[in-house]
C-alpha cells in the first residue's frame, strides 16, 4: 500500500529490538558454523585429529607392569567390547602384565556393565587371575588416582599401558601422568573398516527414480562423509573435556 512503512520489530519497546538483533546474529553464526561443519565432512581432516587424538601420546611401551583397560559405555556397547577385544591383544602381547579393568559398578559377583565386562576379558583370553578391578572412579581422574593407589607398591618406575577409544586416549595419557605415573603410554582402541568392496551399479538393481544419481560407486558420499561427520562430534566434545581438565589442573 502506498505510503505504508516497515514495522520495525523493537519500535514498540527496546527490548525486543535487542533481542531481535540478538537472534539474527546468533542464527548467522549458527548457519556458518553449520556450514562449515558440513563441508569438513568432506575433507580428511576429522579423521586427522581423530587419529591425532589417539596417537600423539601413545608411545611405544616396553615392557608394562599394568595394562589399564577404561570402561567405556554399558555392556555390550561398542566402545565396551572394542576396548576388550584390544586389551585381549595387549595382554598376549604383554603376558607378564596384570589387568586392571577400571568401571564404575559393585562387584564382579553381581551381574552388571563391571562383571558383563570382566566376563568379556576372560572371553578374549586373559586369565582371571590377571585381572584386578577399580569400580569406584567415576571419570578418567578419579580413575588415574584410584589406579595410583593400587599400584603404589609398583616403584621405583610403574609403566602401565592404558586402553582406551582413540578420542580419549590423550586425555587418559594426560590424566595418569598427573596421577603420579612416570611411564604411561597407550594402545588406541581404533575399529577397522570392512574390508569387503561395497561398490554397486545402480541400474542393475532395478527400481525407479531414473533422474536420481547413482552413488554406487561413491563410497565416500555413503559412508565416510557420515563417519567423519561422527568424528567432528567426538572431537569437539574431547577438546572440551581437554579443555575442562585442564582449567581443573587434572592434567
Amino acid at each position: 500500500m502506498k505510503g505504508s512503512r516497515q514495522i520495525n520489530p523493537g519500535q514498540f519497546h527496546p527490548f525486543w529490538g535487542k533481542a531481535y538483533a540478538l537472534l539474527k546474529w546468533v542464527l548467522i553464526v549458527f548457519g556458518l558454523f553449520s556450514l562449515v561443519f558440513i563441508l569438513m565432512g568432506f575433507t580428511h581432516l576429522p579423521f586427522r585429529c581423530y587419529y591425532w587424538l589417539g596417537t600423539s601420546l601413545s608411545g611405544t611401551p616396553a615392557n608394562p607392569d599394568y595394562i589399564v583397560v577404561l570402561g567405556g559405555g554399558g555392556m555390550p556397547s561398542r566402545s565396551g567390547l572394542i576396548r576388550c577385544w584390544h586389551a585381549g591383544m595387549a595382554s598376549d602381547f604383554f603376558d607378564s602384565a596384570l589387568v586392571i579393568l577400571a568401571l564404575p559398578g559393585d562387584t564382579v559377583t553381581v551381574p552388571g556393565d563391571l562383571s558383563r565386562m570382566f566376563d568379556e576379558l576372560v572371553r578374549q583370553g586373559i586369565d582371571p587371575g590377571r585381572i584386578l578391578t577399580e569400580p569406584r572412579g567415576a571419570n578418567t581422574r578419579a580413575q588415574a588416582l584410584n589406579v595410583r593407589k593400587m599400584t603404589a607398591a609398583c616403584k621405583p618406575v610403574c609403566e602401565i599401558l592404558l586402553v582406551t577409544s582413540p578420542e580419549h586416549m590423550r586425555r587418559s595419557v594426560l590424566s595418569f601422568r598427573k596421577a603420579g605415573f612416570d611411564s604411561v603410554n597407550g594402545w588406541p582402541a581404533f575399529d577397522r573398516a570392512l574390508e569387503g568392496n561395497l561398490s554397486f551399479n545402480d541400474d542393475q538393481l532395478g527400481g525407479k527414480g531414473r533422474w536420481v544419481p547413482g552413488i554406487g560407486d561413491n563410497i565416500k558420499i555413503r559412508y565416510r562423509f557420515w563417519d567423519y561427520l561422527q568424528y567432528e562430534i567426538m572431537i569437539m566434545r574431547e577438546l572440551s573435556a581437554l579443555g575442562y581438565y585442564r582449567l581443573k589442573g587434572w592434567i
